[in-house]
């Protein structure tokens, strides 16, 4: 997103890689500027929490603004995806 760029374009990015995932992917949060990048992705509107992150906080505050992806209609992912499935059936 133009977000994301914005925020990481003339900065250098750190990462700290926490663990790997079930399918063997490194499991990281990455900085610019000490600034959580997940966070402010999740705050402004522009990316979910999953159910066991610690950006819960910064997703009710961006539902409460309005900003993003909560701006207007949303369905969230494993919902819409659930649909699609039920109308191939």
């Amino acid at each position: 997103t133009r977000f994301l760029q914005q925020l990481i374009s003339t900065n250098n990015i750190n990462c700290t890689i926490h663990s790997k995932d079930k399918y063997n992917r490194f499991l990281c949060t990455c900085y610019v500027n000490n600034i959580d990048i997940n966070a402010e992705l999740v705050k402004n509107g522009h990316a979910l929490a999953y159910i066991d992150s610690p950006y819960h906080k910064e997703e009710k505050e961006a539902k409460a603004k309005k900003s993003g992806i909560w701006s207007g209609k949303f369905m969230h992912p494993h919902l819409f995806r659930k649909l699609k499935e039920a109308q191939k059936n």
